[in-house]
């Protein structure tokens, strides 16, 4: 009981989140005892729930709450750049990371759609790229009332972030002042038809060069890459998120200061960056 134990939050705070849960949710890697312990302890409760309940009155397994008693400090941490300052910007991680970089997608949209814009945010182009091993499957549990807890139980598993990616770009389609882009790279061989529809958003089996994102988000497209995606020009600053190992959050951070070096910075109109390490 008296272990302390990080977790990150994944989406924003209510009257700003896109996610249909509208709870706070919190996101565990499945990979230490204690995470292992309360991942076996859920799913366990879980199944006899499901067996007692009648055949003819299903319930949906999502909603069914698991009580944990818990005691909870923070929350700790933060983005060191305020996206909205930005009208382009990169959100880029790499496993676990993505819990960070899911959390900053949804306030910046939350805060362009939901709230109008009201604190002045100029974010109109958001590229959310997303590094991974593989697809796989997600455990989710409720941990009493207005709690999420979403416990991946290995690395590199996509299916149990795809619900609130879909939520989040599904809000951000019906706003014709914000575009959103998903990219999400498989460093495994994978069968792509396993992706979850999530609009706006492609799959490629091959690792990123970070150089290249950096790249493709200060240079106007061309052909059919202009397709559905409206270019906001240059000028209007590029912000920069980058969570996961430290061979990506360093790749990220020398990219950036090889921009900032060239004319290209001052063309964008300043480059922020904020990185995020996330290790074992």
């Amino acid at each position: 009981m008296f272990e302390s134990h990080p977790l990150t939050i994944l989406n924003a705070p209510g009257p700003v989140s896109n996610v249909s849960s509208r709870t706070l949710t919190l996101g565990s890697r499945a990979v230490g005892g204690w995470s292992r312990a309360l991942h076996a302890y859920a799913q366990r409760e879980k199944d006899l729930i499901l067996s007692s309940v009648e055949t003819e009155k299903p319930r949906d397994e999502q909603s069914i709450g698991i009580p944990v008693q818990v005691t909870i400090d923070g929350p700790y941490g933060g983005c060191s750049i305020d996206l909205g300052e930005y009208e382009t910007v990169l959100l880029l991680s790499g496993g676990s990371g993505v819990t960070f970089t899911l959390g900053m997608l949804d306030d910046i949209v939350g805060r362009v759609v939901r709230l109008g814009r009201e604190g002045g945010e100029r974010t109109k182009r958001i590229e959310f790229a997303w590094c991974i091993r593989s697809f796989g499957g997600y455990h989710q549990g409720r941990i009493g009332p207005g709690f999420h807890l979403l416990i991946k139980v290995a690395a590199g598993h996509i299916h149990w972030v795809a619900p609130m990616l879909m939520d989040i770009a599904s809000v951000a389609a019906g706003c014709s002042s914000i575009d959103i882009h998903v990219s999400i790279f498989v460093t495994c061989l994978c069968d792509p038809e396993a992706v979850p529809q999530i609009p706006n958003s492609v799959v490629t089996m091959e690792r990123p060069s970070t150089h290249q994102l950096l790249n493709d988000m200060i240079t106007p497209p061309v052909g059919d890459a202009a397709d559905g995606l409206r270019w906001v020009g240059l000028g209007g600053g590029l912000g920069v998120c980058a969570s996961g190992p430290s061979e990506l959050t360093r790749e990220m951070a020398n990219a950036v200061a090889k921009l900032s070096l060239s004319r290209s910075a001052e063309e964008v109109g300043g480059v922020g960056l904020h990185t995020e390490t996330f290790v074992l």
